[in-house]
């Protein structure tokens, strides 16, 4: 029996054309429930271009076809589709049935237990709002390459190492990170919770180096010790569990690798006091109001010690990317700052050697040992 298509409504206005998923990232993907293998369902396919990669295998003639439509099926029994090129593998532990999002593709943060449903719509909000722009947090993709290797990649590790291989970024979000990193030649694999990833593949699909996958940082589909780099930034600090969070992706990390994150610092008792009083009004906002609101304290982020994270203020960007960074910092329901020390703690119960510490607080990158458990 044919197997039935997944939904088929767009995410978008713009998502008209259909995109297509490379058959060869199936031989990294796991099911974020079970860790188990998945199996395509084919239920539209068309013929391709070969495209080289020294990365993920491929089967004999995987690389003549793509995905259009079909389903990625565990033993299991748990069913995820594929929309629009991208495999859509969410899942929350929090529900009765872990996988329920998928079966709400069109609106998955409808799906999401309510621990992560008002991040999801505030990221989805954001991205769709601003991904757009030349630049976010006051970076375009060029200066996003360069804030990646400044700030999430050790000096020890020359650009050489990182083209041709197979690199996570947790957490995607707008993804300068991924156009840059793959316009160098790295395999570029992005993940987010948000139905915004279909945005993002839009744009880059063209590229064989890049895939894109919704999935849930905290229960990432993927086989343990899959990447040489894994990187998140700014991310996993908006999960329910941000320890656990890095914990997830560091399993990703093959021995020999590397794991590197951004996490907002702790500035002060007096900073964290003022903005969570105030993050305790914004976050319960609806978006439509906290949107203009935030260009109200824009001038405030000139001010030393109560900036934004990413130096962005009007001496360098517009009112609206200062807006951008003010909507980001307060209204994600979830939100946590760390210490060097904490996070350095973290890397060595993960089984990394000691990580070096970045020039913007807070980053880090750890080496993971290959020395036997």
């Amino acid at each position: 029996m044919r197997p039935a298509p997944p939904p088929t409504e767009t995410l978008y206005e713009e998502n008209r054309k259909p995109l297509t998923m490379q058959p060869r990232l199936i031989s990294i993907l796991r099911c974020p429930v079970t860790g188990e293998k998945l199996e395509l369902e084919v239920v539209e396919e068309r013929k391709r271009e070969p495209a080289s990669s020294v990365v993920l295998p491929a089967a004999p003639r995987e690389d003549e076809r793509e995905i259009l439509q079909g389903w990625l099926v565990a033993r299991s029994g748990h069913r995820y589709p594929i929309v629009d090129g991208v495999p859509r593998l969410l899942a929350d532990m929090r529900l009765a049935s872990p996988t329920g999002p998928t079966a709400s593709i069109g609106r998955p943060d409808a799906a999401l237990s309510a621990e992560y449903r008002q991040t999801v719509e505030h990221f989805r909000t954001q991205w769709e709002n601003y991904a757009d722009e030349d630049k976010v947090f006051g970076r375009d993709v060029e200066a996003s390459w360069q804030y990646f290797r400044d700030t999430l990649c050790p000096p020890t590790v020359p650009d050489e190492q990182l083209r041709g291989r197979l690199v996570l970024d947790a957490g995607c979000g707008h993804g300068k990170y991924l156009d840059a990193l793959s316009r160098r030649g790295v395999e570029i694999v992005g993940i987010d919770i948000t139905p915004e990833v279909g945005r993002v593949y839009r744009k880059l699909s063209a590229r064989p180096n890049v895939h894109v996958v919704q999935a849930n940082v905290l229960h990432p589909p993927f086989a343990p010790e899959t990447f040489a780099y894994v990187y998140s930034n700014g991310v996993i600090h908006h999960t329910p569990d941000t320890r656990g969070a890095f914990r997830s992706i560091a399993q990703l990390v093959r021995p020999g690798g590397h794991l590197a994150v951004w996490l907002y610092p702790f500035r002060s008792k007096a900073f964290d006091t003022v903005s969570q009083a105030l993050r305790a009004v914004t976050t319960r906002m609806p978006k439509w109001l906290l949107r203009p609101l935030c260009y109200v304290p824009v001038p405030m982020l000139s001010i030393p010690g109560w900036g934004a994270y990413s130096k962005t203020s009007l001496a360098n960007a517009s009112w609206r990317e200062c807006a951008q960074v003010i909507y980001d910092f307060f209204g994600p329901k979830y939100q946590t700052h760390h210490t060097a020390d904490e996070v350095s703690g973290w890397y060595g119960e993960e089984r990394f050697e000691a990580p070096w510490i970045g020039p913007d607080p807070l980053s880090a990158a750890g080496r993971k040992s290959d020395a036997p458990r």
